[in-house]
């Protein structure tokens, strides 16, 4: 996360989820490791779009170092919101 492209897609996602409160590196690694619970936010899905951005930023890390895929943040922001989308949707269906 201390790479400025990759930090740029955490916050844009966790904005887009929740505009009205500002996630820190400190939060997103708290989230990512310890689980960390937050008020005013439904955690489940917090911590599914964490998952789900996690996953885009280290596909897209590795096609690039092993491919040459460029690491463009807006289309990773995009893929992330998509997976969460359908994640939450999948979920609300099993209930």
């Amino acid at each position: 996360m201390r790479c400025p492209r990759k930090w740029k897609v955490w916050t844009d996602a966790f904005n887009f989820f929740s505009p009205h409160l500002t996630f820190t590196q400190d939060d997103v690694f708290s989230i990512l490791w310890s689980f960390q619970r937050f008020p005013f936010v439904d955690n489940t899905d917090l911590w599914t779009l964490s998952c789900c951005v996690l996953s885009v930023i280290w596909r897209t890390h590795w096609r690039s170092t092993i491919d040459g895929f460029p690491f463009i943040d807006k289309q990773l922001v995009t893929r992330a919101m998509s997976q969460f989308a359908t994640l939450k949707r999948d979920r609300l269906d099993l209930d």
